[in-house]
């Protein structure tokens, strides 16, 4: 994960980047570390896997206008998506989505998540 969050804290060109003040206020909250940055279509997510099939168990980030963001729980079979905060800084929002990582989650692991077979 460290290559990954290097990447995007440096800005690389090679990587999609995402917004580069909530990068580093997710980044500064050593909880989050652990888990595979993931910036696609304006939002941000921190995810458990590095490659697809692709496990988010985090909350993520999402543009509310005016440099601010919801953090949302993460959409599954079970429950929909669930607004955590609204209209947040950076800062803020890194700090609620760190304070409510599910217990047991992270660190991401290499690769692609393990399919359940039973839901197969």
């Amino acid at each position: 994960m460290s290559t990954a969050w290097r990447l995007t804290l440096e800005r690389s060109p090679v990587i999609r980047l995402g917004d580069a003040e909530l990068a580093e206020a997710l980044y500064a909250q050593s909880a989050l570390r652990v888990f595979f940055p993931f910036p696609s279509h304006d939002e941000f997510s921190l995810l458990s896997s590095t490659a697809n099939p692709f496990h988010e168990e985090v909350p993520r980030v999402r543009p509310a206008g005016d440099k601010s963001g919801d953090v949302v729980t993460p959409w599954s079979r079970q429950a929909q998506s669930c607004v955590l905060g609204t209209r947040l800084s950076a800062r803020e929002a890194a700090a609620l989505v760190a304070a409510n990582v599910p217990v047991g989650s992270g660190p991401a692991i290499e690769g692609g998540w393990p399919t359940d077979p039973s839901t197969a």
